[in-house]
């Protein structure tokens, strides 16, 4: 009867402890799959933002790139109409002016003109051209058929070098109408890699730009594996047919096979579709390394937590043994019994102890398990995480705004803008601005005037209204109580439009610095508000590619007036 509750007794402890491990484990690792399935589907859903972010980045460049193209193409079709197309290929006047225009090109590449066979006239590598056509690009047959409009070919080999690119050209009609050649932009492929690799989509990750009737038109990287390829048939392919203009896909590719999460949108204007593909390898990359050092971390903890049992089980193993050693001497070695009982008291306090010590060590892996699963709860709760989403829109609206300013920089450092002047009334273009700021006044509780002035002027209006805009969305961003005043004053033959705030004002030794690049005065601002100091230099630059004055006067704790001066229009 001893013998069997000593048993009993001695049992229950293992099995206390077997049960909480084997609980512990179960938890673990159910966190673990609850855990590691949310953070999956997170960076999945990061992948489709990435893509799509990384997609409506490309269109922006591409339609920069075509719209610059339209303008070039005009210029050079004037060349092409000049004269006869004979006389031209002799002309090195019109290959120096034809050089010249190339410098305006967007992205680096080559200009030509053929004439209505497809034999190539006038080109810039060289002077004269030698012999050679191209009848059989896709470009040269779709005006030989009658387009009009611009034509963006799809990537070739090209004959002249071994490079591969892309043409955009436009049919060269004389006053009759009838086609007398062809006026084109070569765009070579790796141009586009610093675009590509600047993106950090990932190693198997890839860009592409195609026409609506699938020819392969841009991809990067590894674009020349691809010529001649047709996507028409793809899953981007078939949405694009089906009348989605964009969208997010998760597909495997026809050309290589990979899986990738695939944004594309749709350029109607062009007849082309832009898409960005974040491969799933690349995708989960960093959720695999959370996923082994988590398993690596609960691995090492129930190791630590399999040895400590092991030791409670052999510190109860002793316990045993002292409990049959006295039980078999107990009459004839009563104090030999009583040190024993005496030791495996001290053991049991021991053992007592150390499980007290562990119990509060495990409690805290558990509360932390708790936590989690109630952050995941709340997490999942009336999902997609719709706060996380609109910090992550605010977030592309800032960097897209912070990289719209440092292209501007760019492109007016690089002398790529021309200012086309022109008169035009100053009143709609004034209540425009005033317009689409209103809402940004209101937002930051400011009043907001605006006198809409009776004159017209002669300006550029779309480098005119980047510097108006700044100038106001500074006065703005600095503006913390009263009020922005948008208005005119006459000077002579000319007028001054100004921006006058009640801001904190400037120093006076302070007021070249402002128009440096990266130079922001007094608070750096937070959130939206937070620049990299661009906008000034963006102001200065656009002003004087205009050759328009700026004017500050500014009064420390009163505020500051901006002002721009432009001609009046003659009458």
């Amino acid at each position: 009867m001893t013998d069997s509750v000593a048993s009993t007794v001695s049992l229950n402890p293992r099995h206390r402890i077997r049960h909480l491990l084997a609980g512990l484990a179960g938890l673990l690792v159910a966190a673990e799959i609850i855990g590691m399935s949310s953070l999956r589907e997170e960076a999945i859903w990061e992948a489709e933002q990435k893509a799509s972010a990384a997609t409506r980045l490309l269109e922006a460049h591409m339609l920069r790139t075509f719209q610059a193209s339209e303008y070039i193409l005009s210029q050079v079709t004037d060349i092409g109409r000049s004269r006869a197309m004979a006389e031209l290929a002799k002309d090195e006047a019109a290959w120096i002016r034809l050089n010249e225009i190339r410098q305006a090109l967007p992205e680096p590449g080559t200009l030509w003109i053929t004439d209505a066979a497809g034999n190539v006239v006038l080109g810039t590598p060289y002077f004269p051209w030698p012999a050679s056509d191209v009848a059989d690009r896709y470009y040269y047959f779709a005006h030989l058929q009658g387009r009009q409009d611009m034509v963006i070919g799809p990537m070739v080999r090209v004959k002249s070098r071994e490079v591969f690119a892309f043409h955009v050209s436009k049919r060269i009609d004389d006053r009759t109408g009838s086609m007398i050649g062809v006026a084109a932009i070569g765009y070579d492929a790796p141009t586009f890699t610093n675009f590509y690799e600047n993106l950090e989509l990932g190693a198997d990750s890839n860009l592409t730009v195609s026409g609506m009737d699938g020819r392969l038109i841009l991809r990067q990287p590894d674009g020349g594996r691809y010529v001649g390829t047709q996507v028409k048939d793809g899953p981007v392919g078939k949405a694009v047919a089906a009348g989605n203009t964009e969208g997010v896909l998760r597909v495997v590719s026809p050309l290589d096979g990979i899986e990738r999460i695939r944004a594309f949108k749709v350029m109607p204007r062009y007849g082309v579709v832009v898409g960005a593909g974040i491969a799933i390898d690349d995708a989960l990359e960093l959720w695999w390394e959370v996923l082994w050092g988590s398993l690596a971390g609960i691995t090492a903890l129930m190791g630590v937590l399999v040895w400590a049992a092991r030791y409670v089980f052999e510190s109860l193993d002793r316990e045993e043994g002292l409990i049959a050693g006295l039980d078999a001497r107990l009459r004839l070695r009563t104090e030999e019994a009583e040190a024993r009982a005496r030791e495996a008291r001290e053991a049991n306090e021991s053992k007592t102890r150390f499980l007290a010590a562990a119990s509060h060590d495990l409690r805290q892996p558990l509360q932390a398990a708790g936590m989690f699963a109630e952050a995941l709860a709340a997490r999942l709760e009336d999902t997609p995480h719709m706060g996380v989403i609109d910090k992550l829109r605010q977030s592309l609206d800032a960097t897209q705004l912070l990289l719209s300013t440092l292209l501007d920089v760019s492109t007016l450092e690089a002398g790529h803008v021309d200012a086309q002047p022109t008169t035009f009334p100053l009143a709609p273009f004034i209540s425009n601005l005033a317009d689409q700021l209103e809402m940004e006044a209101q937002a930051r509780k400011l009043d907001f005037k605006v006198v809409l002035p009776d004159a017209w002027i002669v300006s550029d209006p779309v480098l005119l209204e980047r510097v108006v805009r700044n100038l106001l969305v500074n006065a703005m961003r600095y503006t913390k109580s009263g009020g922005v005043l948008l208005g005119c004053r006459r000077r002579g033959d000319h007028l001054a439009i100004c921006v006058i705030d009640t801001g904190p004002g400037i120093p006076a030794d302070k007021i070249d610095a402002i128009f440096e690049d990266f130079t922001r005065l007094g608070d750096k601002g937070r959130g939206q508000d937070r620049g990299l100091g661009l906008g000034l230099s963006v102001v200065r630059r656009t002003a004087q590619l205009l050759g328009h004055p700026i004017e500050v006067k500014s009064r420390v704790g009163k505020g500051s007036c901006f002002a721009i001066v432009v001609p009046l229009a003659a009458g």
